[in-house]
Parts: structure tokens; sequence; C-alpha cells
């Protein structure tokens, strides 16, 4: 069986989705605890919703950015 381009594409397109999700969802659950810690105030509440954001959109970028070549390629049969 061969790989082609486009499965390779998608599969390192999904990989990435997961990770960015898996370290956000870690980072809530720690801010929550945080939130938690120092009594429910909303500045510290205003800070993590501030970061959380920004980090969404930081792995999107990172993670949205089509890079020059593909990674399919490597994996490309030879005949």
């Amino acid at each position: 069986m061969c790989l082609t381009p486009y499965s390779c594409a998608r599969f390192f397109h999904w990989q990435n989705t997961g990770a960015g999700l898996q370290a956000i969802t870690t980072h809530i659950i720690l801010q929550l605890r945080i939130y938690a810690m120092y009594g429910s105030s909303k500045i510290i509440l205003a800070v993590c919703v501030f970061l959380t954001m920004a980090e969404a959109l930081a792995i999107g970028i990172v993670f949205g950015i089509p890079k020059q070549g593909s990674v399919g390629e490597l994996f490309k049969c030879v005949l």
C-alpha cells in the first residue's frame, strides 16, 4: 500500500489540531486552579481568559501557516 501526499498531509493537519486542543485544555485546567487559589478574583479571571485566547490564536497561526514543502512528499511511492 502506498501513502499519498494527500493522506499524509491530512494526517499531519489533524495531528496538530489534536496537540493544540490538548495543550489548551491542560492550560485551562491549570488556570482554573490558579483562579480558585486566588479567591475567584476578577482580575485573575481576566488574565486567564486573555492568556487562553492569545494561546489559541498563536497555535492557530503557527499550525495554520502552510509550509513550503509538503510532508507527504517524503512518502511518495517509487515504482
